[in-house]
């Protein structure tokens, strides 16, 4: 069983009744923030959810086993309820499910702390290379330190079994040359088998979105470099290249060599001294009429979107919205009942009081007659 189709199966255990959700809420433990961390559905664009769902699991990995080995052995259970229970219980007892446990915590919890930080609206491109590039380092540097989980698995579970412990197969493997393979041990076979190939995946699908990340800071490399070095048309070229129907090509050079002077001769304080502080010193001095290509290039720069996941919760909000019972919304509604779910946190600090009225003033039935 894969590790996230295990805690798929868990949370589909304890959320099929509301009595098997309350006999795991009533055993778990909180965490050092004193909040209870419960097993969650599992989402493929969430990072979130499988993060805390491991995180749920690790904490409270020998309550979860206690509370499977009670509900399997209650006769008063349903059968198929005492039957995935048990089936649950047995995986949880395996070397290899505590492996996974704590190596997907590590690591998921990382890419969830990056994930949440990617989302800022005042990240910039550079920053984001930066923070996907330490966190190829950080992948990398797991693939060395398999005995050191071994040893943070006692922290967490009590009674594991031994990844050598597995019987061994007496069978030897011949090759044409008369060499014997190379026996390994059940837990030599998950290393190598199981621990090796998610690490090296991961590396490979993370540097291929850093590849995609450092072609688009390929194109703006000089924004960084405003205030503290004088720029030249080599430092622009490409950027020229991408957006030559947004920009001005004609003595471009001049007009870089001469912002890139006044740059220098700002004094700027040190917070301001980045592409916003640089863009909110143009517009407030008006010098978009001056500069007009760079003060695009700064829009276009910190316009940028470093991920998607404010449009994938767009249509989340609208899938929520546009339900079975009203398939007859039109557009212009759908969209305003959109907006007023996405933005909810601004709508809650608004008074409607005067508003209401003022409606209801306009829809009132009674008529006054006079006498």
């Amino acid at each position: 069983m894969k590790f996230f189709e295990f805690l798929k199966k868990l949370y589909t255990l304890f959320s099929s009744s509301t009595h098997t959700w309350n006999l795991l809420c009533t055993g778990l433990k909180p965490n050092e923030n004193n909040r209870l961390l419960v097993l969650k559905s599992l989402n493929g664009t969430r990072w979130s959810s499988q993060a805390e769902s491991c995180n749920a699991l690790l904490l409270n990995f020998q309550t979860i086993m206690k509370i499977l080995e009670e509900i399997s052995k209650n006769e008063e259970e349903r059968t198929d309820t005492r039957r995935d229970a048990n089936t649950l219980h047995r995986k949880m007892m395996k070397y290899e499910l505590h492996v996974m446990a704590v190596l997907w915590h590590r690591i998921l919890t990382r890419f969830n702390e990056t994930s949440k930080y990617l989302q800022e609206p005042d990240l910039d491109i550079v920053t984001a290379v930066n923070l996907m590039k330490s966190l190829e380092t950080f992948i990398s540097s797991q693939g060395d330190k398999f005995d050191k989980l071994e040893e943070v698995l006692q922290i967490y579970a009590e009674n594991i079994a031994n990844g050598n412990d597995a019987p061994e197969r007496s069978k030897t493997k011949r090759f044409l040359d008369g060499n014997d393979d190379i026996y390994l041990t059940p837990r030599q076979k998950f290393q190598v088998e199981t621990f090796t190939v998610i690490i090296d995946t991961l590396l490979v699908e993370i540097k291929r979105r850093i590849a995609a990340y450092e072609h688009v800071c390929s194109i703006f490399h000089f924004i960084p470099k405003l205030g503290t070095e004088i720029l030249n048309e080599e430092d622009v070229k490409q950027f020229i290249e991408v957006y030559k129907e947004d920009v001005e090509s004609e003595n471009i050079k001049e007009k870089i060599t001469h912002f890139s002077s006044y740059m220098m001769t700002t004094q700027l304080e040190a917070q301001d001294k980045n592409a916003q502080g640089i863009y909110r010193h143009m517009y407030n001095n008006d010098l978009q009429s001056v500069f007009p290509n760079m003060f695009i290039a700064l829009r276009l720069y910190l316009t940028l979107p470093i991920s998607s996941c404010k449009a994938e919760r767009a249509f989340s909000k609208l899938l929520l919205i546009k339900n079975p019972l009203r398939t007859a919304l039109k557009e212009d509604k759908l969209n305003a009942l959109t907006i007023l779910s996405s933005e909810q946190d601004i709508i809650r600090e608004m008074d409607f009081s005067e508003k209401i009225s003022n409606f209801a003033a306009l829809k009132a039935r009674k008529k006054q007659f006079s006498v």
